[in-house]
């Protein structure tokens, strides 16, 4: 179920994500601008023990400590969607173009789970070399109301060959 964005919903995200646009005019990967506020769902009769503000500022947090990790900021952090998960509800992990090659998705483990999606910076290091192995610009994080995350990305470079239909965009 969508939830329609009102007055007041708009406001919110106006305040919540206006500190992530940037003084350059550039749009993030998925067409959108920056500051344009993230679609929020949740369903009827399901409630978390989070606020969507919350994870919101979690992923935002998340993103930022990448760049600084990296070095450098392979898109404008901006978030998609919010969605509030029911217990053992799969969230499927598509590219923005909808295509989900690999079928991926995360699903709360224990009670509901907000799922953030949004476009930003995100890599992966190898455990046993410290060295950066892939890198996107679409990443998803998962906080359910037990204390459980997953997170993901879906990457646009690696180190090895990958599949072009599991790539997706292009890393700066």
């Amino acid at each position: 179920m969508r939830v329609p964005r009102s007055a007041a919903g708009l406001l919110v995200g106006l305040i919540l994500f206006g500190g992530c646009t940037s003084t350059e005019p550039s749009a993030s990967p998925d067409g959108v601008a920056p500051s344009a506020p993230p679609l929020v769902v949740i369903p009827p009769g399901v409630v978390s023990s989070q606020s969507a503000q919350q994870v919101a500022q979690k992923m935002l947090a998340e993103i930022a400590a990448n760049e600084r990790t990296l070095g450098r900021v392979l898109a404008p952090a901006h978030i998609i969607r919010i969605q509030l998960l029911q217990p053992g509800e799969t969230y499927l992990m598509t590219h923005l173009d909808g295509t989900n090659p690999g079928g991926s998705g995360m699903s709360p483990d224990g009670g509901p789970g907000w799922m953030v999606e949004a476009t930003g910076t995100f890599f992966h290091k190898d455990r046993q070399t410290g060295q950066i192995d892939a890198q996107g610009t679409h990443g998803f994080h998962l906080w359910d109301d037990v204390g459980s995350e997953s997170f993901g990305f879906i990457p646009c470079w690696t180190v090895g060959p990958a599949p072009p239909a599991e790539l997706e965009g292009r890393c700066p």
